[in-house]
């Protein structure tokens, strides 16, 4: 296995190599109804959030980096992860979430297998249908939420994603076939093949603001409230929150910058 794709999955947590994970206090599997929900109690206590609903959005937050990570495997190294709930350990630490592959070696070996649409195909509907869908709903049952304010946080990280990716892409093609993959994602993908019969529940709809003086970013708002001003304190509102006014946005940002730089 390539180094390159064990450091860029590190980059959203998802770990694969298990000495890694070394210091992680407690592992679950998601196939651990039980110990899944528990790891929601005591994420929820770790951030001090209010309710469950408020608990289930921010934990989807930090989820949602599991997904884009899976994606970047297939999009920037070809490799299709097993991503089976039975195969994924996921860890609280700090108020973040690790996830391990308790077998990593044992990447699905469609890429190079066979045509790559049929490929793309078969990766997209194990990511979604045999992992995301049933933890997403293992969520909703515990906190009520609506699930689509946790599919839109994880349609927000993965575009979040592809304009960074297309950043760092090197040539005309390789920026092209990054569009040509997350197009697929958000907008071809079959929905009875990849998502079951549902409506395909990603979008890539999120509105751009300006930032005065900064010619080449923009700030993408989310398209769906990821309830953190609820959290206690004061103007817990995020920057990219829909439900603030662009002037404030744009405030918040400076601070927000000014603060992590």
């Amino acid at each position: 296995m390539s180094n390159d794709i064990v450091t860029s999955l590190k980059h959203y947590h998802l770990l694969l190599d298990s000495s890694e994970s070394s210091e992680l206090i407690r592992e679950y599997r998601l196939d651990d109804e039980k110990g899944i929900a528990e790891l929601l109690e005591q994420f929820a206590q770790q951030i001090g959030a209010p309710n469950r609903k408020v608990a289930s959005s921010l934990f989807v937050k930090r989820y949602s980096h599991f997904i884009t990570g899976a994606w970047d495997a297939w999009v920037r190294y070809g490799r299709c992860l097993n991503v089976a709930p039975s195969n994924v350990a996921i860890s609280l630490k700090n108020k973040h979430l690790y996830y391990r592959l308790l077998f990593p070696d044992s990447l699905e070996n469609w890429a190079g297998s066979g045509p790559y649409a049929v490929e793309r195909e078969s990766y997209a509907r194990h990511l979604f249908m045999d992992h995301a869908f049933p933890f997403v709903k293992q969520i909703v049952d515990w906190s009520g939420i609506d699930d689509k304010t946790l599919w839109a946080t994880i349609s927000y990280n993965l575009m979040y994603y592809r304009d960074e990716w297309r950043t760092a892409a090197e040539t005309a093609s390789e920026k092209a076939y990054i569009e040509d993959n997350f197009r697929y994602l958000v907008q071809e993908a079959d929905a009875i093949r990849v998502f079951g019969g549902r409506a395909n529940p990603l979008t890539g709809a999120f509105r751009c603001v300006d930032i005065p003086g900064v010619d080449e970013d923009k700030i993408m708002i989310r398209s769906k409230c990821c309830l953190h001003f609820l959290m206690p304190g004061d103007d817990n509102y995020c920057y990219t929150c829909p439900t603030i006014k662009d002037d404030r946005r744009i405030d918040k940002y400076f601070a927000h910058m000014a603060h992590h730089h």
